[in-house]
């Protein structure tokens, strides 16, 4: 039975990835401060690295501190695991928000695939998360380990705190007005039980090595249609107020990914609808 460590294993996603890894794996987790000097972690067959600083807050309150924290964690456990004579396979939880200063500069309507070029916007200085992922991916790409890189879009089916869809939930059963900042961000959405199934694909395969794949859903809708699209399927009645001035200022852009690579390298396709997910959700 092959071995992974994972990290990040007390985040939203990661608690739900466990409960499912250990039905098919051994897993191991570690509590450690990453950003520390790393000492005695077993030896593996797999790395998950899914720890991480993603609150938005600390996106802009705190932007040297959330680069700190991925990417020293992330330069860390590749150090440790390079000196190993028995290497894992480095998998990395990326982020579709890489891509999101070429879309604003570019004004880029296709869906996005792996190839998209990452830049960094000087007039921008404090999206940091995304940042420190473009950096992350980089130093993996050249530590000589083997590895895959998994860009995540956004995730449904988990409670998790700073999330839109959970956002729009809370305020359907809290207030009579739903407040959508940013109406017009178009977003796709996958399935918490979709990613974990891909990710399984992804190990299992030895098509996936050293290379980045994109996992999201393959359909996005922007933040109004999506609020009106779940108020319509719970047969709510309530107001929508559009919001179209925020701080800090971001711009209408489209985030959707190109599934190409996944479905050729692993026959991975998502399989829950995402109207049928709602009332399970707002009822869990």
């Amino acid at each position: 039975m092959k071995k992974i460590l994972l990290t990040g294993s007390k985040g939203d996603i990661g608690q739900f990835l466990l409960r499912k890894l250990k039905k098919q794996y051994i897993v191991y987790t570690t509590n450690k401060d990453l950003t520390k000097k790393i000492t005695k972690i077993k030896n593996v067959d797999f790395v998950l690295h899914f720890a991480g600083t993603v609150k938005p807050r600390d996106n802009f309150k705190n932007p040297i501190k959330v680069f700190e924290n991925n990417f020293i964690s992330t330069l860390n456990l590749i150090n440790y695991f390079k000196k190993l004579k028995k290497k894992p396979v480095f998998i990395f939880a990326s982020s579709s928000q890489i891509a999101n200063d070429f879309i604003e500069l570019k004004k880029y309507k296709k869906k996005i695939d792996e190839t998209v070029p990452l830049i960094i916007n000087n007039n921008n200085p404090k999206s940091s998360y995304a940042y420190s992922k473009i950096f992350c991916e980089k130093i993996i790409q050249m530590s000589g380990l083997k590895y895959i890189i998994l860009r995540i879009f956004n995730i449904y089916g988990i409670r998790k705190k700073n999330d839109f869809f959970n956002y729009i939930f809370d305020q359907i059963k809290s207030s009579k007005e739903i407040k959508i900042y940013n109406p017009k961000i178009n977003l796709s959405w996958l399935h918490i039980e979709d990613l974990v199934n891909a990710i399984f694909k992804i190990i299992e395969s030895k098509k996936t090595i050293n290379q980045i794949i994109n996992v999201g859903g393959n359909k996005s809708f922007s933040n109004l249609e999506l609020a009106k699209k779940i108020i319509k399927n719970l047969n709510v009645k309530i107001k929508i107020q559009e919001v179209k001035k925020t701080y800090p200022k971001i711009k209408i852009y489209k985030n959707s990914p190109n599934l190409s690579k996944i479905k050729s390298l692993t026959n991975w396709k998502s399989k829950i609808e995402f109207d049928e997910e709602i009332k399970k959700f707002f009822n869990s």
